[in-house]
């Protein structure tokens, strides 16, 4: 018996719910539904006698699946903003979103739109991208996409989201900074984003690091990253930046901090399921990054890059934070297989601060607040190096 099959029998046939009960609580581990069901019951089941008198007296023939799609959808909406239910046509690539961070089907260029929405520049083009292999460079200006003015097209997040049509690809018109004009059809394509890079700020003395996102690897590679250009340069400082980081792991989020703080520092709290209790986690392995550290985000970063900055912060290993206020994310979802084909993605934890404060809701304000322009630009790494400078003499 499928779990749907389970949530359908509690609600149609009153008697069977205690059966219900068990079996999905010891075939299915899954408390909420089979609590659900028992509660339903115990109120008089509202639910139930709905869905029985549709059976019984509707006029016309009832999908019995797509009810339920409907019903879980809308219960799981009801949770939070950040919870959602997966049927069956949703279920693999919801499945392959949860496992494949930073591999996107897209051209791999990343754009800056105007705040006047008139134009869109092209900040910045990934490696062995589509993008990159029909010619497009940063500091190109897109005039249109799929014939249509930018001006006209409202606001454009990534262009990767646009359609032409039956054309396989996307038409792009931009202008170059010499002033040429020129017209390329991008396909789209597998895009590997790096969730770390780094190099030397020149003639600066700086390391930036760009971390877009934290999977398996992140604190690996960022460790070998700052060590190789420690060995080849003389390093004064770090710039972190964690601008439209919106999150990833748990666990990698944790090794990053370790590479930052002093063994038994707190890393964050975390509250799990309805438990009233609080998990410390701390750091384990000690200091690897031991040069001052000057952090940018934006209303993007979110989740695990936030925990990262309070983190940093609250145990006095940043210098300073530079940019516009976080998004204010503190909460973990977790996907579950409830079978047939269907998923639930629900939050199962809150993050907290090292000093017990909620991530929730409040963001990390920044110690230096730029405008939006500024802050979507190659101009905030040069505020970032100004205020390094002050802090170094």
């Amino acid at each position: 018996m499928g779990i749907f099959d389970c949530i359908r029998v509690c609600l149609l046939r009153k008697k069977m719910v205690i059966l219900c009960w068990l079996l999905s609580a010891v075939l299915f581990n899954f408390y909420t539904i089979s609590s659900f069901c028992f509660a339903a019951a115990s109120k008089g089941n509202p639910v139930g006698n709905a869905l029985d008198i549709i059976s019984k007296h509707y006029a016309m023939d009832v999908d019995e699946d797509q009810l339920i799609d409907v019903m879980v959808r809308a219960a799981v909406r009801e949770l939070d903003q950040y919870s959602y239910y997966v049927d069956v046509s949703e279920y693999q690539q919801a499945a392959k979103r949860h496992s494949d961070y930073g591999v996107v089907s897209a051209i791999g260029a990343v754009v800056k739109q105007s705040d006047e929405r008139e134009r869109l520049h092209i900040v910045h083009i990934y490696d062995d991208s589509p993008a990159s292999a029909a010619g497009l460079e940063v500091g190109d200006v897109i005039l249109s996409l799929c014939g249509v003015d930018v001006q006209q097209l409202g606001e454009v997040r990534d262009i990767s989201d646009i359609r032409c049509g039956d054309v396989d690809g996307i038409d792009i018109t931009v202008r170059s900074q010499d002033g040429d004009v020129r017209s390329v059809v991008v396909k789209r394509g597998v895009v590997e984003i790096p969730s770390v890079s780094g190099k030397m700020i020149e003639d600066s003395g700086l390391i930036y690091l760009k971390v877009s996102y934290f999977d398996a690897n992140t604190a690996k590679n960022l460790e070998k990253i700052y060590t190789d250009l420690c060995n080849s340069d003389v390093v004064n400082g770090v710039v972190l930046d964690l601008r439209d980081n919106s999150g990833g792991l748990l666990h990698s989020v944790l090794d990053v901090a370790d590479l930052f703080l002093q063994r038994g520092e707190k890393i964050m709290l975390v509250q799990r399921g309805r438990s009233k209790k609080l998990k410390t986690y701390r750091a384990k392995k000690g200091v690897v990054v031991d040069r001052p550290v000057v952090v940018l985000l934006n209303g993007k970063t979110a989740s695990a890059a936030e925990v990262l900055v309070f983190a940093l912060r609250e145990n006095d290993k940043v210098s300073s934070v530079i940019g516009t206020r976080s998004y204010g994310k503190g909460r973990m979802q977790e996907l579950f297989d409830i079978g047939g084909g269907r998923a639930i993605n629900i939050t199962t934890a809150l993050y907290y601060t090292p000093k017990g404060n909620m991530v929730d809701g409040s963001g990390v304000e920044p110690d230096m607040l730029l405008n939006e322009s500024v802050v979507g630009s190659s101009e905030c790494i040069e505020v970032a190096v100004g205020v390094m400078d002050k802090i170094l003499k």
